[in-house]
């Protein structure tokens, strides 16, 4: 279940907002106490008066703080936004000031255009051609011909023979994210390396480095979705890719509710011969990975 932040949640805690922004952010600027007393009282007495403060502290708190807000609020933005909308409809007849100018998340469809835009040959599609460092392990993953004959086989064996890079070794570096938010140049450097130096190969983890630089690097910082790198934990077994545009918040232990819809893009699955990019949940090729996700970081919306 998401979690309510403007309501009573189970085990009869009733400030969830001011515990969330209070386990990310030590110190807090009069604007934020402002707005976290103004969720309290709302909680306590839900009225649209104290509703429009609720929006006004909000917007008061973005606008001067932006930073403050990104660290403290971005990534429960989208629920708590959603929220707030059903909130005011208990309140038909009143006008709830402000309530127009919260940014609203781009939908699903928004989130599908905006990863489209770079699933080009010389964005997502390149993946298709990467070789796959684990497709014998994992054969039963692979699109089509799944015998060392076929061509994602092939591109296996020809980049251990050394035939895609003089180094022969994957030159990936392992990623430790600050607060689990993107590292662009971390990112980038990884990216630089696979694709100029590693010989482009890789494993899932990779792929899921690869994938997240592509969709983030130097594109427009207006509406852009929630990019989340995540995890499917199966031991040996376990899975890496990126979820585009998800809504919701996170459980216990930066856990995705199984309920979950997004955008899905998967470098590893399009170096086996799949697409990169599914629309949906439902169209993910790897349905069995989609459940007890893991958030690895991510980039929130904005």
């Amino acid at each position: 279940m998401p979690v309510s932040y403007l309501k009573t949640v189970q085990r009869g805690r009733t400030r969830e907002f001011q515990h969330t922004i209070g386990c990310r952010l030590h110190t807090w600027s009069n604007q934020l106490n402002e707005a976290v007393k103004a969720v309290n009282q709302y909680i306590r007495i839900p009225s649209a008066a104290n509703l429009r403060i609720v929006v006004n502290t909000i917007l008061t708190w973005k606008n001067v703080h932006p930073k403050e807000f990104r660290i403290g609020c971005a990534d429960i933005w989208p629920t708590l936004h959603c929220q707030i909308l059903v909130e005011a409809r208990r309140y038909p007849a009143e006008f709830i000031e402000c309530l127009d100018n919260i940014d609203t998340p781009p939908t699903q469809n928004e989130a599908l255009n905006w990863v489209n835009a770079v699933n080009t040959p010389t964005g997502l599609q390149q993946f298709a051609d990467y070789a796959c460092l684990d497709a014998s392990t994992f054969s039963a993953c692979i699109s089509g011909d799944q015998t060392h004959a076929g061509p994602v086989r092939t591109r296996e064996a020809d980049w251990h023979a050394g035939k895609f890079s003089p180094f022969g070794t994957n030159s990936s570096m392992a990623i430790t994210p600050k607060n689990r938010r993107f590292d662009p140049e971390k990112l980038a450097v990884n990216y630089n390396r696979i694709r100029d130096f590693g010989g482009q190969g890789a494993v899932c983890t990779t792929f899921g480095y690869l994938a997240a630089h592509v969709l983030t690097y130097n594109r427009n910082r207006t509406n852009v979705p929630r990019v989340e790198l995540v995890c499917c934990p199966r031991g040996l077994a376990s899975h890496v890719f990126v979820l585009v545009g998800r809504q919701g918040g996170l459980t216990a232990q930066y856990r995705i509710p199984n309920d979950w819809d997004a955008v899905v893009v998967d470098a590893w699955a399009a170096s086996l011969g799949h697409s990169c990019v599914f629309a949906n949940r439902d169209h993910y090729v790897f349905r069995g990975m989609t459940e007890n996700l893991e958030l690895v970081m991510q980039q929130p919306a904005s």
